[in-house]
Parts: structure tokens; C-alpha cells; sequence
């Protein structure tokens, strides 16, 4: 992008920015200051690899707050399992 030109997702480059944080708890209290401030956001998602919550930015920028692993698997169970990478890999 121009510096005239805002954000584009479906434009090749990058996708999404991610911020570890320590724990659900954490992400609960995020949760609360965005809703406070009256920022749209996914609420807290469960995901495979751990749990999210996806805002934007004024640009309209994709951004996560995420806590990687919280239940303490097995990293190579948890690739293995990711439902995004087609089949279970696993069997393989």
C-alpha cells in the first residue's frame, strides 16, 4: 500500500499481528478494558492452539491477544491435531 492507500487484507503481504499474553485471565481483563472503552471485539475464541480475541485497529489492521497452549498440551499432539493442516497428521 501508498502511504494514501489504508489497509488491505486481501492484498498479499502481511495478514495479522498477535500479542502473547499470559494467561485466560488476562484475556478476561482485556475483554472487559474493550468493552469499557466500547471497542468491537470477538470476545474470547477457543482455539486449537489457544484462546484469542481478534480487534482492529483504526486501519482497519487485524489484532489478536492470544495465550498460547493454555491447557498444557503436547506441542507435537497439538500440530499433529490442527485441524487446519488437513488431515490428521498423526496417521501419517
Amino acid at each position: 500500500a501508498t502511504e494514501s492507500e489504508r489497509f488491505d487484507e486481501t492484498r498479499v503481504g502481511l495478514d495479522h499481528f498477535s500479542f502473547d499474553v499470559a494467561d485466560r485471565l488476562a484475556l478476561d481483563a482485556w475483554v472487559a478494558h474493550f468493552d469499557a472503552l466500547g471497542v468491537r471485539h470477538s470476545g474470547v475464541i477457543e482455539a486449537h492452539f489457544g484462546d484469542t480475541v481478534v480487534f482492529r485497529d483504526p486501519d482497519n489492521f487485524q489484532l489478536e491477544l492470544f495465550t498460547f497452549n493454555p491447557r498444557g498440551e503436547d506441542l507435537g499432539h497439538l500440530l499433529a491435531t490442527d485441524p487446519h493442516r488437513g488431515e490428521n497428521s498423526e496417521d501419517r
